[in-house]
């Protein structure tokens, strides 16, 4: 006669408390394995932010007029890109020279057919360009050998008889946790309208403690102006800093 054996309750239980202890494990590990991954795609995804935001301020500002650069109290740096320069023949009128204001500027032809805003001139500080206007007027029509400006007489001659034609006012800024770039402003003195439009660099950003996002040194005859970038952008549960200094162009 054949004696059928079954497991006894002890063995059950055992087998039980085994297979608790292994799912478990296997649990814990399956959960940190996909909350480290979550991490890293999150901390990736704040890195591409940021280095993308930084490469589209270095591309725009290096191409500004040096002496367009200004920082305002809202957290913004402004400028006015370069679309296009080129070499003037003669002189134009000046505070030096005295003659009246003139509309009219020869120069050697250049292959442009944009839609510049203004026209600058040997500008050698913001405040010509915004404030006072002696180195900056705005651009009718170039034909030719012939610039047609607003009429001005302009602070100085450029030394190596530069002029610029310039595009609408451009800014970066740090506002409601956004780094923004507004674009074609109108105007040049009024500041920043939050109902401007803008592109949306990142979101949740912010300026790191006890600094603006934005510094600016300022350009002179003999140096490029520099500005110094400094960002954080964070998720909740991590947090990046960003910084870099983007060096102007600067030919007077």
């Amino acid at each position: 006669m054949r004696v059928q054996r079954g497991v006894t309750l002890i063995e059950l239980v055992t087998v039980l408390v085994v297979l608790s202890i292994l799912a478990v494990v296997g649990t814990g590990f399956i959960v940190s394995t996909t909350n480290a991954y979550q991490q890293t795609q999150e901390r990736a995804r704040l890195t591409n932010t940021g280095r993308l935001a930084l490469e589209r301020m270095n591309r725009e500002l290096r191409n500004a007029q040096p002496y367009s650069l200004e920082t305002d109290t809202l957290g913004c740096v402004r400028f006015l890109p370069i679309l296009a320069g080129g070499v003037y023949t003669g002189t134009v009128p000046d505070q030096s020279n005295g003659r009246p204001a003139e509309g009219t500027i020869d120069i050697i032809p250049i292959d442009y057919s944009g839609d510049a805003a203004y026209v600058a001139i040997g500008a050698l500080s913001s405040a010509e360009v915004y404030l006072t206007g002696e180195s900056l007027t705005g651009f009718q029509a170039l034909s030719g050998s012939a610039l047609s400006v607003d009429p001005i007489q302009w602070a100085r001659n450029s030394v190596s008889r530069r002029f610029y034609l310039l595009d609408r006012l451009h800014a970066f800024c740090m506002i409601d946790d956004e780094l923004r770039f507004y674009r074609d402003l109108p105007g040049l003195t009024e500041n920043i309208s939050l109902s401007d439009s803008y592109v949306l660099l990142a979101k949740d950003a912010r300026e790191p403690d006890d600094r603006p996002t934005f510094l600016l040194q300022a350009a002179t005859e003999s140096e490029n102006a520099i500005i110094s970038i400094e960002f954080l952008l964070s998720d909740g549960s991590h947090q990046i800093s960003f910084d870099h200094e983007v060096h102007t162009r600067n030919v007077p």
